[in-house]
């Protein structure tokens, strides 16, 4: 079984489970494949890597981010599933992009999708049921982002499970609440843990293409974290070191802000670039 789109702690309130319970849910279920797609957040990846390692388990490396037509002041969007293929630096740099391009949230361009180095699924909605079956373009040709022209692309089953088990459900609803997306009780009531194959298919209907597809990324991808070495760096601007770039950085993010930069913030600065 093969899992694209997790979505775990580390979506911060959008998703629940420890690196630990979602395991023990992957090793009742024959999981040979999971993929960790948090939303607008790659923080789990590290901590993913160490609770997985030498289980068996081949860990996908991936997330989840706000995509629009253009950087304007418009907040529509929809959402798009990256997932690194061979390494892991052209995710963490379009991950820090959209983090960068950000307008009330991190986004990336349409443009900046088709360009990524890896696999993306266009996450769609069946509008007369409840199927999630995301869209698999990288390896598979191209796709209009103007006509959003979605027909004959390749399907991926793409349900994005939220928490491990059913059992913690309850835990879930509490963290939607609160975040403030809703109250206790009133989240859709589709399952929203991580199925069986039987229940994937009961909910979102059989495909076995899309069977085929989600192997076909697990056979090819070999992305792999390697610790203690650093993946996406930014670059300054010339005559300038990196600290220097970062505190200005900082110093303009406070201002925008409206955050007055006193003794005990300057303070707080220049522990953490020491660090």
């Amino acid at each position: 079984m093969i899992i694209l789109d997790a979505k775990t702690d580390f979506s911060f309130l959008r998703g629940f489970g420890t690196p630990k319970q979602w395991l023990d849910r992957c090793k009742t279920l024959d999981v040979m494949a999971f993929g960790i797609a948090d939303y607008c957040s790659t923080w789990g990846h590290a901590p993913f890597t160490k609770t997985f390692k030498d289980t068996g388990i081949k860990l996908l490396y991936g997330v989840q981010l706000p995509v629009v037509n253009k950087l304007d002041r418009d907040g529509r969007h929809s959402l798009v599933t990256l997932i690194a293929k061979h390494d892991l630096k052209a995710l963490y740099d379009l991950t820090r992009k959209a983090h960068e391009q950000m307008y009330f949230r991190p986004r990336i361009t349409w443009d900046q999708v088709e360009e990524f180095d890896g696999w993306f699924v266009i996450n769609t909605v069946n509008e007369l049921d409840t199927r999630r079956v995301g869209k698999l373009t990288k390896g598979f040709g191209g796709v209009s982002a103007d006509t959003h022209a979605w027909a004959g692309v390749p399907e991926v089953y793409a349900y994005a499970p939220r928490y491990p088990s059913p059992e913690h459900r309850q835990a879930f609803e509490l963290c939607q609440k609160i975040a403030g997306d809703t109250k206790q009780g009133e989240i859709e009531l589709r399952p929203l843990h991580l199925l069986r194959a039987g229940e994937r298919t009961a909910i979102c209907g059989d495909h076995p293409d899309a069977l085929d597809h989600m192997q076909r990324i697990a056979d090819e991808t070999d992305a792999k974290m390697k610790f203690g070495t650093m993946i996406s760096t930014f670059v300054p601007k010339k005559k300038e070191t990196k600290i220097a770039r970062l505190r200005k950085m900082a110093e303009a993010g406070a201002k925008k802000l409206g955050i007055k930069l006193e003794d005990k913030y300057l303070a707080r600065l220049d522990r953490e670039l020491g660090v």
